[in-house]
């Protein structure tokens, strides 16, 4: 895990290649002042052992701090079902996920990750301080029984600006607590899926590789 590692500066941009965790593991892109958390599939083991994984950047002595969560042995066991099943049947049609999103187990462990990575609040403005004061327990289970009832529906992302080098702003949308944990509920259930389909060769939109990771691997095979 890294900690407290310098954070190397791209040409202008708010992008960093902070570094990899441990072999098998991809490089961590960071957009200051936001965090991003992951969880990786590894080939080794051949099966889901991964963490969510946080980055904070702070601005003013241009370091990263990183922590780790470790992925729940009930979330882990049906990520690495479902990874499985798509791997062993690629025609397979799953039918019934909808219930594993909004399962306390996958929610909680969603909400970890959110309040990990931190950030500011949506458009609701509530933060998690607010959660924690309200009862997370109780806060989850209002939101489990929306997603449970089908009666949820997302907020508009709040729009907020962030400074450039070269003296502009960056516009980012900032998505509400309540919005990012059924996010990355969704996620949680849906990547291990997805991820089986894809061949070690393709590098585009996938969690841990990047255009320069494409063509590194491009430059050792000539």
């Amino acid at each position: 895990m890294l900690a407290d590692a310098p954070l190397p500066h791209g040409s202008g941009a708010n992008l960093a290649v902070v570094g990899t965790l441990s072999e098998g593991f991809g490089r961590i892109v960071a957009s200051p002042p936001y965090l991003v958390g992951y969880v990786r599939w590894d080939a080794r083991s051949d099966r889901f052992t991964s963490l969510c994984q946080t980055i904070f950047f702070n601005s003013f002595t241009d370091r990263t701090l990183t922590m780790s969560l470790a992925t729940p042995a009930s979330v882990q066991k049906l990520q690495t079902a479902l990874h499985a099943k798509a791997k062993e049947s690629p025609s397979f049609r799953f039918y019934a996920l909808y219930d594993k999103v909004y399962r306390k187990d996958v929610l909680t462990y969603a909400y970890e990750c959110c309040r990990a990575n931190g950030g500011a609040a949506g458009v609701d403005g509530q933060r998690f301080e607010d959660i924690e004061a309200y009862g997370v327990e109780r806060w989850l289970d209002e939101l489990a029984q929306e997603l449970k009832s089908r009666t949820y529906q997302p907020l508009p992302v709040r729009r907020v600006y962030i400074p450039k080098p070269d003296g502009k702003q960056r516009p980012l949308g900032v998505p509400a607590i309540r919005d990012r944990t059924a996010e990355m509920a969704a996620g949680l259930v849906l990547e291990p899926i997805f991820e089986a389909d894809l061949q070690p060769e393709q590098y585009a939109y996938r969690r841990d590789r990047s255009a320069l990771d494409a063509v590194k691997r491009v430059h050792k095979l000539i």
